[in-house]
């Protein structure tokens, strides 16, 4: 069970200006065969070039695409048998088309303007009196009708699926019918004439796609009605997005593949462009005093000494450990190690009885901003 009848002109592959299948038509040239892409056996032939329609490249009419342009006076294909392509209880079938006129309007559906129908009258997609109709012939005519206009580009869904008729335009509710099994397969199949080979249809196809399942072509649908009805363009891939923006939601025809970013975007704050490693300053650091630059050499020390009265003997110089040193904050640009002047120093009274060696504290107090 799958697609039996695949034929799409908005290329020129499917098409021939004679039997022999040597050329492609160019815009208006004639269309003399149709040849079903599936199954290249199945071919579509017109009786004559005066009987054969038109190529239209670039599309003529509200068809999106190129098309074939039937005159509705006497342009015809005929091709193997309904058999072929559907069974009698089941089918799916789309057409992308624009009629230039109303359709005739007969009381019996066979009788009526066709798009595609089969020679016996047992089935078909006709055009009558301002609608499309699907039709199905099971003992009963069945048919299901939805209004069109003129002028207008289609594409139909026509399936029968479990007893009952379906019709549905442009993507569209279905409409439908309680239907049994098709009456005859034996008809060759037609396109652009009734069963009769009168009523001839007058406008333009662009595809015709046939299933033998009644519920095969949902998917195809979709893209038929995107490429000959809606047009926006095709999206290979996703456009670049800004972060940060507001994303509008993007028109798209047709994807060839889902996009990723159809989901919308929540941005944290900070706004990042590139880190090549991640910053150790990210945590807030409190820096104690002093503020600190460099230290080349030390700045000179406010040293207060108080000196305690000795205990023994004549003080040839002050004895170091007979004060107390209070140091003032050092002024500092830069510190190429830490200072150990970074602790207060508290200094007990001294214990000893003598200095004997004149300016020791002040050499002792050099030696520790050197140190530095």
């Amino acid at each position: 069970m799958s697609i039996t009848l695949d034929v799409d002109f908005q290329n020129d592959h499917d098409i021939w200006t004679s039997t022999a299948e040597t050329v492609h038509p160019g815009n208006g040239g004639v269309v003399r065969r149709i040849v079903n892409t599936v199954n290249t056996a199945n071919k579509f032939d017109a009786v004559s070039d005066a009987a054969s329609p038109a190529y239209r490249t670039p599309s003529a009419g509200a068809l999106l695409l190129p098309n074939i342009d039937y005159d509705g006076t006497n342009d015809l294909h005929t091709g193997p048998a309904l058999s072929t392509f559907i069974t009698a209880n089941e089918f799916d079938i789309l057409i992308a088309f624009e009629t230039d006129t109303n359709g005739s309007n007969n009381a019996n559906a066979w009788e009526n303007t066709a798009i595609l129908t089969d020679a016996s009258g047992f089935f078909g997609m006709i055009v009558k009196n301002g609608n499309a109709m699907a039709y199905n012939y099971d003992s009963n005519s069945d048919t299901v009708s939805i209004a069109i206009s003129t002028g207008t580009a289609y594409v139909a869904r026509m399936r029968h699926d479990g007893g009952t008729l379906y019709l549905s335009i442009n993507g569209g509710a279905e409409s439908s019918i309680a239907s049994g099994n098709t009456g005859s397969l034996a008809g060759s199949i037609r396109i652009g004439a009734n069963g009769g080979g009168a009523h001839m249809f007058n406008g333009k196809i662009g595809a015709i796609v046939v299933a033998n399942t009644g519920d095969e072509l949902a998917s195809r649908y979709s893209d038929m009605v995107a490429d000959w009805v809606t047009g926006v363009a095709l999206i290979e891939t996703p456009d670049p997005l800004t972060v940060g923006a507001a994303l509008a939601t993007p028109t798209i025809k047709r994807n060839s593949k889902p996009s990723a970013l159809l989901v919308p975007a929540t941005i944290a704050t900070p706004t990042v462009q590139r880190t090549v490693r991640p910053s150790p300053l990210a945590t807030a650091i409190t820096l104690t005093a002093p503020t600190m630059r460099r230290i080349v050499r030390c700045d000179p020390l406010v040293i207060s000494l108080a000196v305690i009265a000795p205990t023994s003997g004549a003080i040839q110089t002050p004895d170091p450990l007979a004060m107390s040193l209070a140091i003032a904050s050092p002024v500092v640009r830069r510190i190429i190690k830490p200072s150990p002047l970074s602790v207060a120093l508290s200094i007990a009274p001294p214990t000893g009885v003598d200095t004997a060696i004149p300016g020791a504290y002040v050499r002792i107090g050099l030696g520790l901003c050197i140190g530095l």
